[in-house]
């Protein structure tokens, strides 16, 4: 039974080693780090637990010619040089999709309130949903888990939460963090998820 358990944990959707490739040559991209950082590395990005999702490029993305010797090509990596274009278009891109405020109407007083701090460190709503714009503009969509915080377990009614002060917390992931999901006659069963994070 405990293999069974092992097997099941480990194994993922079909596709997701490739898609976590895609992502990390999408990201390195806008990064302009990675397989593209050549002589001159990129600065921290800020784009939260990217690392720990999609593992950093080994190498370049440069190709080798069919006939260039090993030397060269090394040479030819060292002095390469990316010009950048992704990250201003993506960010123009998702700066005039966020130009204009959103209006939802008729949002109950609680969740007007949880929208000031919707990760439990002060973020807004604005902020939060700006970042994950930002996300799914880079590798196409940008799953979120709501969840409430380690600290509930124990809490069993709603009063007993909100006498504790404790409200859900909103945890922006990247697709890679799911690793498996199932879907019935059309309706999300279940989704298994990969959470990295340090104590």
């Amino acid at each position: 039974m405990a293999d069974q358990l092992d097997i099941a944990l480990v194994r993922t959707r079909h596709g997701y080693a490739e898609e976590r490739l895609w992502h990390r040559f999408l990201v390195d991209s806008y990064t302009g780090g990675g397989g593209f950082a050549g002589r001159i590395g990129s600065p921290e990005s800020e784009l939260g637990s990217i690392a720990t999702v999609y593992p950093p490029c080994e190498g370049s993305y440069l190709d080798r010619y069919p006939r260039e010797d090993v030397l060269k090509f090394a040479r030819r990596v060292k002095i390469a040089h990316y010009v950048n274009y992704i990250e201003p278009l993506t960010d123009l891109k998702c700066g005039l999709a966020l130009a204009k405020p959103y209006t939802i109407e008729n949002l109950p007083a609680k969740v007007l309130e949880w929208c000031g701090n919707v990760d439990g460190l002060g973020t807004s709503f604005a902020v939060a949903r700006s970042r994950l714009v930002r996300r799914a503009a880079l590798v196409g969509w940008a799953p979120v888990l709501v969840d409430m915080p380690l600290s509930s377990y124990g809490v069993e009614t709603q009063a007993q939460a909100q006498a504790a002060g404790l409200s859900p917390r909103l945890v922006p992931l990247y697709p890679g963090n799911l690793t498996e999901w199932h879907f019935s006659d059309g309706s999300l069963e279940w989704v298994k998820v990969r959470n990295d994070f340090c104590e």
